[in-house]
């Protein structure tokens, strides 16, 4: 896979979480709808968070919640700067003999206290999925709260050259 690709795949997540965060500010702050959206984004978020912090554990505190209660402004704001941390990681990756390969093991511990190793690329393309996952989430409840949810498909954001 061209490292390449990452950058552009992170800069889609952030558009498309900034895109679903603006459709959900179109409900009642207070709803139950509202506060559900805003909890699976922000543990979108937070979880990236600490993915990061596994791979980068000097760089990048593992002491994040994996559960954030950020309000909009704020989750934005996060977002951008997860993103810019994400970018940045990957481009430390070498598909030659670099000192961070992307079929390079890492070992981790969960929030349970279990521990695991995984490829880098293993785990980059879960904190990707895991992200769209709960986008999808989302809108779900968006659409069970009469707002249509924007498009989040990759595809649509490159044709229109969005991201």
């Amino acid at each position: 896979m061209e490292l390449i690709v990452l950058e552009r795949l992170f800069r889609h997540d952030r558009k498309a979480t900034h895109d679903i965060i603006h459709s959900v500010l179109q409900l009642d702050e207070n709803s139950d709808e509202s506060k559900q959206a805003m909890g699976l984004i922000n543990h979108a978020v937070g979880a990236s968070l600490v993915w990061l912090g596994r791979l980068m554990p000097v760089a990048y505190s593992t002491k994040v919640a994996v559960w954030p209660d950020y309000k909009a402004d704020k989750l934005l704001s996060m977002i951008d700067q997860t993103t810019e941390k994400w970018i940045a990681f990957t481009a430390l990756l070498k598909d030659e003999d670099g000192a961070l390969h992307p079929e390079q093991f890492v070992s981790y511990t969960t929030t349970e206290g279990r521990k695991h190793s995984n490829r880098i690329i293993d785990i980059i393309s879960h904190v990707l999925l895991h992200g769209q996952h709960h986008r999808a989430q989302v809108a779900m409840v968006l659409r069970q709260a009469g707002i249509a949810p924007p498009s989040t498909d990759l595809i649509v954001n490159l044709r229109e050259d969005r991201i």
